[in-house]
């Protein structure tokens, strides 16, 4: 039996004998073999995978031929998340609406950017919130505003947030949601 995954070990149990049990793990390729077994009923089981990736379901094989090379391909699948940013009033507490904001979100294992069209600025919209509809992949990331709504001070945060099992999901309709708040520019004196 070979197996291909990203990366991990599994377990493969004969049912018919609960102490007949093969454990194999995937190598750099994501490839394992456990060479041959008797004839029987299997449950195969993932036991590891990398960081930020689904398990596969478990799932039963039977071994009926003698000779016969049995190939499955297990694909683990990434957590992935939308977001969404929104600009509030420090002193309100409300959004700042229809008064455009600039953010950058950089993918921490890289080092990238995120690119919005042709640009790597992500503008508030007329309701004071940024929607990232394509979902991120798994990992680390930071977004930092660069230009601050108009009659106020740019935030100085730094929010950081990460995809993976906690916040993301498999098919990307989970929402990470951020706020960041603006304190208003006061004259003195008026």
């Amino acid at each position: 039996t070979r197996v291909d995954t990203s990366d991990g070990s599994l377990d493969v149990d004969k049912i018919t004998n609960k102490y007949d049990t093969t454990s194999i793990t995937t190598d750099s390729m994501g490839y394992a073999e456990t060479g041959m077994l008797p004839y029987g009923k299997y449950l195969i089981e993932q036991k590891n995978t990398t960081s930020g990736y689904a398990y596969v379901d478990s799932f039963i094989s039977f071994i009926k031929d003698a000779d016969v090379m049995y190939h499955y391909d297990l694909v683990d699948k990434a957590y992935k998340a939308k977001l969404r940013i929104t600009k509030i009033d420090a002193n309100t507490g409300t959004a700042i609406k229809n008064n455009a904001a600039g953010f950058e979100i950089t993918y921490l294992e890289t080092g990238n950017k995120l690119v919005n069209g042709s640009s790597t600025i992500f503008y508030t919209d007329a309701n004071g919130v940024i929607s990232i509809d394509t979902p991120l992949m798994a990992g680390k990331y930071e977004a930092r505003e660069i230009t601050a709504p108009d009659g106020y001070y740019r935030s100085k945060d730094v929010l950081s947030f990460e995809v993976n099992e906690t916040t993301g999901n498999v098919n990307g309709t989970a929402v990470i949601d951020l706020t960041f708040k603006n304190s208003p520019i006061t004259e003195i004196g008026r």
